[in-house]
């Protein structure tokens, strides 16, 4: 939620962390993380890069606005057992400026 991702501010770096996702009690696969972009504010250019398949990612929003992610995780037990699509929202505000003492 975008609680848990206070004080986003455009063309800085955070970290999207789904490594305390479960399935059932099912540990979740190593490389069973699947992030996706699914939507962003008119005119953002932000694409996700980086390993896929990873618990965290490294997310840099380029402009202001609202930005909405998904996760959907693998079961580590080979079975066929994936998520459903958890959805993240982040809320990201434009960087301050300090004042031109001049």
């Amino acid at each position: 939620s975008a609680q848990d991702y206070p004080d986003l501010v455009a063309n800085e770096s955070f970290v999207l962390d789904g490594s305390a996702s479960e399935l059932s009690g099912v540990p979740v696969a190593k490389n069973g993380y699947q992030w996706a972009l699914l939507q962003k504010p008119v005119g953002s250019q932000l694409v996700l890069t980086g390993a896929p398949e990873q618990a965290q990612r490294t997310v840099t929003p380029d402009m202001a606005g609202s930005y909405t992610f998904g996760l959907a995780v693998t079961a580590a037990n080979q079975s066929a057992l994936v998520s459903d699509l958890v959805t993240v929202t982040v809320i990201v505000q434009e960087p301050t400026t300090p004042n031109d003492p001049s």
